[in-house]
């Protein structure tokens, strides 16, 4: 008999007793966390369960519009409905996708699109996207935390404490950095792939296709833009009779202060910075195009009942 080789009941005993328990665990945590991308999942759409007919502004972008932007303080100051159709890392191809559902159910006068987007350096499609950077992704996202946290951002149509934030992710984290001229004037302007121009600009006939006016925007932030973008978006949007705001330029005229408006390292606006933002371009609208103002206007005031729902949940975060 050869009883040496067989390793001791006691240690069987304890390795199955110790995979009982992981299986337990990781059953408990996918369960949790399929529930919550079930509960996501079920508001992804939003934008198109929207009574129709409903939204005046469509913006589309990535990260840094879901933070920079709040449709609740737009509807509070200027009477515009308005939704957000942005994820984290939101290629313009995505964008178009995303778009062209809204349209289905939609018909806005003006679609916001943020020009972060044209410096996607690994845009999903096309002979640009290197294989090493889509393997890079998918390793990233296939970690359990940051697949829970992606899906409940995708296409940021996320809901709080039962209501629709219409896209806007609410933060009220401050991190207090020190302002640094990152816009230095130059000459000089980033080369734009040429994937996502081409993919702008089905973007851009899509919205022309639906009659509706577009506004291209550069939301502020220290960690990711420069003059030489700035140069490169105005280039753009000039040759193709597009209306651009570079809000990096306008610390002073819309009133944010570095050292209160970033929830991160200068990357993403917090809801100081988002407040201050949603102000200027709501006034900048305001005088710009012909949205009326839907206010007083009973079919709309569910957007009041929400907003005094957003109102005091950011009372009780802040408290």
């Amino acid at each position: 008999m050869h009883t040496k080789n067989k390793p001791p009941l006691k240690i069987i005993c304890v390795l199955f007793s110790f995979l009982l328990i992981f299986s337990s665990i990781i059953t408990d945590a996918l369960s949790g966390m399929m529930q919550d991308i079930k509960t996501v999942l079920k508001n992804t759409y939003a934008l198109v369960t929207e009574e129709e007919n409903s939204i005046q502004i469509a913006c589309v972008g990535n990260s840094n519009l879901y933070s920079g932007f709040s449709p609740y303080d737009l509807w509070n100051e200027y009477g515009y409905t308005s939704t957000i159709c942005a994820s984290a890392r939101q290629t313009i191809e995505e964008s178009v996708n995303l778009m062209q559902k809204l349209f289905s159910k939609q018909k806005p006068g003006l679609v916001v699109i943020d020009s972060d987007m044209l410096f996607d350096h690994n845009p999903r499609t096309g002979n640009c996207c290197k294989k090493s950077y889509r393997i890079q992704d998918f390793l990233l996202r296939a970690r359990p935390a940051f697949l829970k946290q992606d899906i409940a951002s995708i296409y940021s149509i996320l809901k709080i404490s039962n209501f629709n934030t219409h896209g806007y992710k609410y933060s009220s984290k401050i991190c207090k950095i020190k302002y640094a001229d990152y816009m230095h004037k130059t000459d000089t302007a980033e080369e734009i792939a040429q994937v996502n121009k081409n993919q702008m600009d089905r973007l851009i006939k899509l919205c022309r296709d639906n009659s509706t006016e577009i506004l291209m925007i550069a939301i502020p932030s220290i960690s990711s833009w420069n003059y030489e973008r700035h140069n490169a978006v105005a280039a753009f949007t000039d040759s193709r009779g597009i209306k651009f705001i570079d809000l990096n330029l306008l610390y002073r005229e819309i009133g944010l202060d570095a050292a209160q408006c970033f929830r991160d390292k200068g990357s993403h606006m917090n809801y100081n910075g988002a407040k201050a933002i949603t102000d200027y371009i709501g006034n900048y609208i305001k005088n710009s195009y012909s949205i009326e103002n839907l206010k007083s206007n009973h079919k709309y005031a569910y957007w009041n009942d929400n907003y005094q729902r957003f109102t005091a949940y950011k009372a009780r975060l802040e408290a």
